[in-house]
């Protein structure tokens, strides 16, 4: 639903940072790596992801497009929470656990709070073979968008969450055609429920 944040720090802790945007104070949980480099009243841009569940809605933060990608498919393994995600990513940098992965090294791995031999070995396992697959550009579209319509960004919202481009603009169309002018978080909302539906 939130692609990227990109505003002034106005509370930081070891692992969450409040970011003004528009005058709202967005809390994101952050890799400790990234939150120790950080200070109040500092001007950011954070790369989100927005999990959304029945009794929840928890915003994370990356510092770049390739973090956020890889805490996507961390998170995809069976077993692998957001916390232990970002566990592995205040453990290591986006690099060294790819590099990890790719070398079939779980004993590294486990380094990570939250990550014992079996949950390693299931993470390399499960991302080997997609970091090896994961496109060049996958960070394509990540950037910071300029003058894009609510439209525009209401498919950004809905591709970082997950969704497929084809279902994504499926609901929207259906939104926009049901309702007149709507703002950017109205659309994602009403698209979210369509797709929650299956419709």
């Amino acid at each position: 639903m939130i692609g990227f944040l990109r505003g002034k720090i106005e509370f930081l802790t070891a692992d969450q940072v409040t970011v003004s945007v528009g005058g709202v104070g967005l809390e994101a949980g952050v890799p400790t790596r990234l939150a120790a480099g950080l200070s109040a009243g500092q001007e950011i841009v954070l790369y989100t992801v927005m999990l959304v569940r029945e009794d929840d809605i928890s915003l994370y933060g990356f510092g770049s497009p390739e973090e956020k990608n890889l805490f996507r498919l961390l998170i995809s393994v069976s077993g692998v929470g957001p916390k232990v995600a970002l566990g592995v990513l205040s453990a290591f940098a986006g690099a060294e656990v790819k590099k990890a992965i790719a070398a079939e090294d779980a004993a590294t791995l486990t380094r990570a709070p939250g990550i014992g031999l079996k949950t390693a070995r299931r993470l390399i396992l499960e991302l080997k073979g997609k970091l090896e697959d994961e496109p060049a550009d996958a960070a394509a579209g990540e950037g910071l968008p300029g003058a894009a319509g609510s439209g525009d960004e209401a498919m950004e919202s809905l591709l970082a969450l997950g969704f497929a481009r084809l279902e994504a603009r499926h609901a929207l169309n259906k939104v926009q055609s049901e309702a007149g002018e709507m703002s950017s978080a109205e659309q994602i909302q009403r698209a979210l429920r369509l797709l929650a539906r299956g419709k």
